[in-house]
């Protein structure tokens, strides 16, 4: 690329944008280097404008990357407060502009984007008096006042806008004012839905202000939309027809060509206003969504926009649902768009405010219109199991595919079907919201609870509300219809369901999958039939309820003979499962399952070889409902026996829709609280191979229903642990084949249920695990050898988990080779993933501590460094926080190298022991600890807060300092001479005497620390004889007193009473033939390397040596001089048997 002229050119900007559009790699690569650049120099942003706005002189792609070039920078760099921000001076000169050049966009795609970034702007100048936000609506309500007694004239004056001619055609002029009022209005709108993403109050205020202005020009533009479509639809035709008249009539060579030519061009002009007129009106619906919540807090009270309400009802909708049913008509789809935005509009209304619906002019009739066209729509006509293509019905909610959009390419029976499946959607979805209001309970009534709180007068427009809700809509008699058409039609599901039977693509969306609680929100017609009816079986438990449990009696005793009998138990079997968690008290669910289903499941229903597939797949539903509430034990067996009945493949009739569906009752089953694994246990067996079968089978390569099945695998076997040991071999076997089976779709979460599948048998089958280390390690290796990959990365923490629990259950004789290389990636997982890793990669570690043995501990082990430095980051400060930076791994990673230090120090290789303690010197993990102490002291001493000396970084608390004191301790035991050294290093003298004396002493006991490990870790300390003069000796009694604190605790030990180990994690057992002085003898036991040392003679030997190391070294032995410290040298002497004499303060001589 040639270097950025200055100043900037169009043609330079130009010229970069259409090589980054270029298909070599390298070209867009410097391409977006050089655009990096650019959006730093002064003048680009403004050069984007001409670019994007060029029209036919520039190419579409380059205009394209140019809008989203310019939306990114007006992101980034518009607020004065970004770094590399636009100047005032480009700012202005771009905004005054942004509106004007956006009218002038023929293209829709660039237009949009030219909106966005409208909006963008608008949003961030919201508050601002000369702001994009307030001159845009100035401008705008300027362009879309409609001028009716000058037509022509406001016609022109649009059109001058675009820089036309007053002597242009004026059918060119008008096709130039409507550009600018599309786009206008689609600017309007953009705003409108981007500041309204974050209603503050000013937000609100500002947008109730352009409610009240545009709101009735909005609904103008909306008639006048309609009518300029209607009458450009009829002269698209007329040019149409006339084209073909010349063309079969007129002689060749004559005037007629011109002619046809003409109104070709004509027809493509009245084409393009349709199509513009078509986006306004679609637009208009879409900014009235937005607008009528800020304008009319209380819609129902105002005259205009309950005409416009009912205008809706009467005309609007009526109009436009006759329009889509006319096939013959062209503009069928802007019919299907502008239904699909009015019922919008009316389900936003009713969801947000119930009251001001229903008490809106003309709402009740709505509601019947909606009701009335949903029975038709789902109303069957004819049912049928075995024709492979059923012929539809009106509407074919069940027998027709429904689209899931409507495009250039659909046909005018989808779109038919796409506008009977959004108002029947939309019907069960108003009569939830507005049902809401009928129970206080409901979210639905917060809002009316809010409102009746500001307005008094509100209060009585709810009472309306609810007395036209129950006199009219939901009456007993409606809503016993409503009940009886929804479990009658809905649930009696015929095409659709039985044509995706064996399709796996379509089972979930089929079966009881999410909680109906959710809310109205739904994508279908079945899901808003089930949250109505279960929002209907509430209030009106006692006039449904009956009707239910009596049909469900009746489908119970009836055996179906004909496709409808066998559709009707069907249906009632599924609104049972549907509402028994409700109902429970009134359905005798053990008689049920004991003496009916059974027996039921085993039968074979004639007339259709679909009918018996149906009625176990529904039995499998109702025991998913059934036994996660309480039912007796006798029940138990006969529903796992059921499942197991299910389950089996060899089974005439169990297909794979059967087996599934069973899998996900089971699931629930088993996951319940009153699930019994000593009454599962002789099904298990059966059920698993089953589910293994299951699994095998060819049938089923949809990743979410394999998901469903490895779930409830792993249910099971969490809840039946060891007991399932025999048939896990089995399991481990299938896994690695689906692991292998795995395709693009849903892989990442595919191969997280196998990975956790695996950990689950690895834990039910204990040490036999070991005997599958080769099948088990393969997913674990795959996923730790590249962590470039984003999959592995995300599946990286299942598969540490497995690693660790199979490393758990290994024993040291059956390490294979295989397993203990692993090992070596340790260190390089701790670099790479340690921050999210850690507390697995630290377990994983010390078993393979235990498990490894002398390589680990030998000072000659090469890959010791490595690992340590990768654990010195654990150990740092997170500075904004009283905390390390993973304060959640501080416990285990302590442990764990208390566990390492104390093995090193028991197998009393002096050589080892110090080449550990260096070794943890250069990692850093010993500097990082002493500088976390360090700040503690400082923090809690209080001598350091203030003046130059001050302590300005926090220190740790609690739990993470206990551990640091704790590490340093071990390391005391296994070396002192280094650990001194090393401590002396990088402390001041005077600093660490000070934290010896004031945090060691005075607030250890404090640190829960064990008392025996603290006391021989600082005895450890009278080794170093350099310490003597300046640090030990004047804390004799401190020391005296530490050491008659812990023999007092081990000569006062009782059964009873508390234990605390010198160095061991469990309490030593007494035998029965030990008494209790030999078992205290025993408790004051330790080890110091390989060598055994008993307490007692341990202080009372270095009591000595300390007085005579004192007097070699020319130190007089410290005096006590106040009768408390007499106190605690007589108490020292008494407990430990230590001797001591010296003159008092009152001259006379003491012994002790």
């Amino acid at each position: 690329m040639p270097p950025i002229p200055q100043p900037l050119t169009v043609d330079f900007v130009y010229q970069v944008l259409s090589t980054a559009n270029s298909n070599r790699r390298r070209e867009r690569e410097q391409c977006l280097k050089v655009i990096e650049q650019l959006q730093h120099t002064s003048g680009y942003f403004y050069i984007l404008q001409d670019i994007y706005s060029a029209g036919d002189n520039a190419l579409f792609e380059v205009r394209l990357l140019a809008i989203i070039q310019f939306r990114q920078g007006m992101e980034k760099y518009w607020r004065s407060s970004a770094k590399h921000a636009i100047s005032r001076d480009e700012k202005d000169a771009i905004r005054n502009r942004m509106l004007s050049l956006h009218f002038r966009l023929d293209n829709d795609q660039i237009a949009k984007w030219s909106a966005f970034v409208i909006g963008l702007v608008g949003r961030i100048e919201l508050r601002e008096q000369n702001g994009l936000w307030r001159t845009s609506l100035q401008t705008l309500g300027e362009i879309l006042a409609e001028q009716d007694a000058e037509p022509q004239q406001h016609t022109a004056r649009l059109a001058s806008v675009l820089g036309m001619d007053q002597n242009a055609p004026d059918l060119d002029k008008l096709v130039g004012a409507d550009l600018v009022r599309t786009n206008a209005i689609l600017a309007l709108h953009t705003m409108v839905k981007t500041v309204a993403k974050a209603p503050t109050l000013a937000v609100k205020a500002e947008l109730a202000k352009v409610g009240e202005a545009f709101v009735p020009q909005t609904l103008v533009i909306m008639q006048s939309a309609v009518n300029t479509w209607v009458e450009c639809t009829g002269k698209v035709r007329e040019r149409h027809d006339r084209i073909q008249q010349l063309h079969n009539e007129a002689p060749p060579g004559t005037s007629a060509a011109d002619t046809m030519r003409q109104d070709l061009l004509d027809a493509q002009k009245y084409s393009r206003l349709r199509d513009m007129a078509t986006a306004r009106d679609l637009c208009c619906w879409k900014l009235l969504r937005r607008l009528l919540p800020f304008a009319y807090p209380y819609p129902h009270r105002d005259q205009s926009l309950n005409e416009f309400w009912h205008d809706i009802v009467k005309v609007k909708l009526s109009e436009y649902y006759s329009l889509a049913h006319r096939v013959d008509f062209m503009g069928q789809k802007h019919a299907y768009f502008a239904i699909e935005s009015i019922t919008k509009l009316h389900a936003d209304v009713a969801k947000r405010d119930p009251v001001a619906f229903l008490n809106l002019k003309g709402s009740v009739e709505l509601m019947s219109w909606y009701w009335g066209q949903t029975k038709q729509y789902i109303l069957p006509q004819g049912i049928t199991f075995d024709a492979p293509n059923p012929v539809p019905r009106y509407g074919g909610i069940f027998n027709t595919d429904i689209p899931e959009k409507i495009d250039s390419s659909s046909s005018p029976e989808e779109v038919t079907i796409k506008v009977e499946d959004s108002v029947a959607r939309r019907a069960f979805q108003i009569l939830g919201f507005l049902y809401m209001l009928m129970d206080p309970s409901k979210k639905g009534a917060t809002l009316s609870l809010s409102k009746r709180n500001e307005d008094a007068q509100y209060e009585e427009d709810r009472k309306e509300a609810l007395r036209l809700a129950n006199d009219l809509l939901f009456t007993n008699d409606s809503v016993d219809h409503i009940y009886r058409q929804i479990v009658g039609d809905v649930f009696s599901e015929t095409g659709d369901e039985l044509g995706s039977w064996n399709d796996p693509e379509d089972w979930d969306l089929m079966e009881l999958g999410e909680n109906p609680e959710d809310g109205y929100d739904i994508l279908s017609v079945r899901k808003g039939a089930e949250k109505l009816f279960l929002a209907f079986m509430r209030p009106h438990k006692e006039l449904i309820a009956p009707h239910l449990v009596s049909e469900f009696r009746a489908a119970l005793e009836a055996s179906p003979t004909t496709p409808a009998n066998v559709l009707h138990k069907k249906a009632s079997y599924y609104a049972m499962a549907l509402t028994y968690p409700l109902i429970w008290d009134l359905v005798d669910a053990n008689g049920i399952i004991q003496n009916v289903l059974v027996n039921e499941v085993k039968n074979v229903f004639v007339g259709s070889e679909l009918a018996t597939p149906l009625i176990r797949s529904r039995i499998a539903l109702l025991l998913g409902s059934f036994l996660p509430l309480e039912v007796a034990k006798e029940t138990l067996a006969p529903a796992y026996e059921i499942f197991a009945f299910l389950l089996d493949p060899n089974i005439e009739h169990n297909d794979l829709r059967v087996r599934y569906t069973a899998t996900r009752a089971l699931k629930i089953a088993v996951d319940s609280w009153y699930f019994d694994g000593v009454i599962f246990q002789p099904y298990c067996d059966s059920i698993l191979v089953g589910l293994v079968r299951l699994l095998e089978s060819g049938g089923i390569l949809v990743p979410g229903i394999v998901l469903s099945i490895l779930q409830t695998i792993d249910t099971i076997i969490e809840q039946m642990g060891d007991k399932v040991t025999e048939k896990a071999a089995s399991l481990l076997e299938v896994l690695p084949v689906l692991w292998d089976k795995v395709g693009d779709v849903g892989a990442d979460l595919f191969k997280q249920e196998i990975l956790v599948c695996f950990t689950s048998l690895c834990r039910s089958m204990g040490s036999v695990s070991r005997q599958h280390q080769v099948l088990i390690l393969k997913p674990i290796q795959a996923m730790t050898s590249n962590l470039e990959d984003p999959s592995n990365k995300f599946l990286l923490g299942e598969a540490l988990t497995l690693w660790k629990t199979l490393i758990g259950n290994t024993a040291t004789e059956d390490l294979s080779d295989e397993l203990e290389r692993m090992y070596s990636s340790v260190p390089f997982l701790f670099t790479v993933a340690g921050d999210d890793h850690a507390k697995e990669l630290i377990a994983i570690a010390h078993h393979y501590l235990c498990l490894k043995g002398p390589p680990l501990y030998s000072a000659n082990y090469c890959d010791r460094p490595a690992f340590l430095q990768a654990l010195a980051p654990l150990f740092t400060l997170n500075h904004s926080r009283t905390e390390p930076t993973r304060p959640d791994l501080v416990h285990p990673v302590s442990n764990y190298f208390e566990a390492w230090i104390e093995t090193i120090r028991l197998r009393g290789d002096p050589a080892d022991m110090k080449a550990f303690v260096i070794e943890l010197k250069e990692s850093g993990i010993v500097e990082h600890i002493l500088s976390a102490l360090v700040d503690s002291y400082g923090k809690h001493s209080g001598l350091q807060t203030n003046g130059p000396q001050r302590f300005t970084e926090v220190g740790i608390e609690g739990q993470a300092e206990t551990c640091f004191v704790a590490i340093i301790a071990r390391m005391l035991l296994l070396d002192p001479w280094e650990t001194v050294m090393m401590v002396g290093a990088l402390l001041e003298a005077d600093r660490l005497a000070k934290i010896v004396d004031e945090m060691l002493f005075v607030t250890g006991s404090e640190w829960g620390l064990p008392l025996k490990l603290f006391t021989l870790a600082l005895s450890k300390l009278w080794e170093v004889q350099s310490l003597y003069q300046e640090l030990l000796i004047p804390r004799v009694p401190k020391f005296a007193d530490l050491w008659t604190r812990v023999w007092k605790d081990i000569i006062e030990v009782t059964d009873e009473g508390p234990h605390d180990p010198l160095l061991t994690l469990t309490r030593p057992t007494k035998s029965p033939n030990e008494n209790w002085a030999e078992y205290r003898d025993r408790l004051t036991l330790w080890l110091d390397g390989t060598r055994q040392v008993h307490m007692g003679e341990h202080i009372r030997r270095m009591w000595q040596d300390i007085r005579v190391a004192s007097s070699q070294l020319g130190i007089m032995f410290w005096v006590p001089q106040t009768p408390e410290e007499w106190a605690v040298m007589q108490e020292f002497a008494e407990v430990c048997g230590c001797y001591y004499s010296g003159t008092g303060t009152e001259g006379t001589e003491r012994t002790g």
